[in-house]
């Protein structure tokens, strides 16, 4: 009897050690099963070339204009040489969910925007630096101009409204990007558009935002909470890889991007409460046999 009591209790503690939900700030939740990392959700995005430069601000008010240029290889060169600082800039949104890790709350948008990815003209194969590179997220929860949607950044109107939309909320999560890995697509680079369309990863650094203290400090090499892989993104317009520039169909606004975010976070303090609890349990029952 004393053996089935310890494994009944050891079982309870195992449970409510591995199973909880993290209530973050913002009111933003999310289920965790005792691993790490324990956030992972998926975003869409949209982003595009500008040489009207971002500071690292809590917004992208200095980046949405008309000076927006196209992606291609020469447009960026050029500008680069008349003295601009051609940058990468965007804004998405996370996909919210109620499964294992995924962001969720009530009648909220996760949004984010993001910055500081110049044009390195001394790398022909990624030429972006990210040394500057930032990207804040924020909780919405009244969206007053509108629902956020990257798919409508199609055009100058657009893009300048829906970017709007993107940094009404509060600051959730501000990130310094680091270890910022870009990959051209092998179809683009052969023809010398490595900047069409590529794929990209990062570690980000949280640096501020009401969230700041969910995310765990030292969790990634080098001491960063959280990275983003697989995140692809296209200015072209067509389904298939081109053979030459001239198949190219080009948008100033990426057609299509996406990934994964991944992150470990601080387990809520009714996890530990539970597991406290299980373990006062077990020594009871092991006195009380004794």
């Amino acid at each position: 009897m004393k053996k089935l009591l310890l494994a009944t209790a050891m079982l309870a503690a195992s449970s409510a050690a591995n199973a909880g939900v993290v209530s973050a700030a913002g009111g933003v939740s999310w289920e965790v099963d005792g691993g790490l990392p324990n956030f992972s959700a998926t975003i869409d995005f949209t982003q595009w070339w500008t040489v009207t430069n971002t500071t690292g601000v809590a917004d992208l008010n200095t980046a949405v204009s008309a000076e927006t240029i196209s992606p291609t290889l020469s447009s960026i060169s050029n500008a680069y040489a008349g003295g601009d600082a051609p940058e990468l800039v965007g804004a998405g949104k996370f996909n919210l969910g109620n499964g294992l890790g995924e962001p969720n709350c009530n009648g909220c948008e996760l949004t984010f925007s993001f910055g500081g990815l110049f044009f390195d003209p001394q790398n022909a194969n990624a030429p972006i630096d990210s040394t500057n590179g930032w990207l804040n997220i924020y909780v919405d929860y009244a969206q007053t101009g509108g629902a956020f949607d990257e798919a409508q950044m199609d055009n100058f109107a657009d893009a300048t409204d829906h970017a709007a939309r993107a940094v009404d909320g509060d600051l959730w999560l501000s990130l310094n990007l680091r270890d910022f890995q870009y990959y051209a697509d092998p179809a683009y680079a052969t023809i010398g558009e490595p900047l069409i369309s590529g794929t990209t990863l990062f570690y980000g650094e949280v640096i501020g935002g009401i969230a700041e203290s969910n995310f765990i400090s030292d969790f990634f090499a080098g001491a960063y909470e959280a990275d983003a892989f697989g995140l692809a993104s296209t200015f072209d317009d067509n389904s298939r890889a081109p053979a030459s520039p001239a198949d190219l169909n080009i948008s100033e606004y990426s057609v299509r991007g996406s990934g994964n975010v991944e992150a470990a976070t601080v387990s809520a303090p009714s996890t530990i409460a539970m597991f406290g609890l299980a373990l006062v349990g077990l020594g009871a029952m092991t006195r009380r046999k004794a």
